[in-house]
């Protein structure tokens, strides 16, 4: 439940910038990993149950016609949130989809986080 960034701020903190990326990038890559299995054990496609809302229908019709690149729109957005995580396992994603998605969508978000961190760590540390 804890967001990503978190303990992106450690890594820069603790190694720089230019080390804290890959770490981070690994570290939510693994996060992805861990928890499509974890989650989708428990509830693969709970969240399908709402397909028939106006708004599930929206969401689900986006995600089924464009997956990679709507993960990778989500991912810019939320990066590493935790509730993205279980909304898109639980929404039936497929294990590909999903980690290509993360793959794709994530280095650019932690690249800027790591340069803010940085940024502030420098000016005001």
């Amino acid at each position: 439940y804890i967001p990503g960034w978190i303990f992106l701020i450690g890594a820069v903190f603790a190694v720089g910038k230019f080390a804290a990326w890959p770490l981070a990038m690994l570290g939510a890559l693994a996060s992805c990993l861990l928890s499509y299995f974890v989650v989708g054990y428990f509830g693969k496609d709970a969240l399908r149950l709402f397909e028939q809302n106006p708004m599930g229908k929206r969401f689900f019709g986006q995600i089924d016609q464009r997956p990679i690149r709507t993960i990778i729109f989500l991912r810019i957005i939320f990066q590493t949130a935790p509730i993205l995580n279980y909304a898109l396992i639980m929404s039936n994603v497929s294990f590909k989809h999903y980690m290509l998605g993360a793959l794709l969508g994530l280095p650019l978000p932690l690249a800027f986080y790591c340069l803010f961190f940085n940024f502030i760590f420098a000016k005001y540390l």
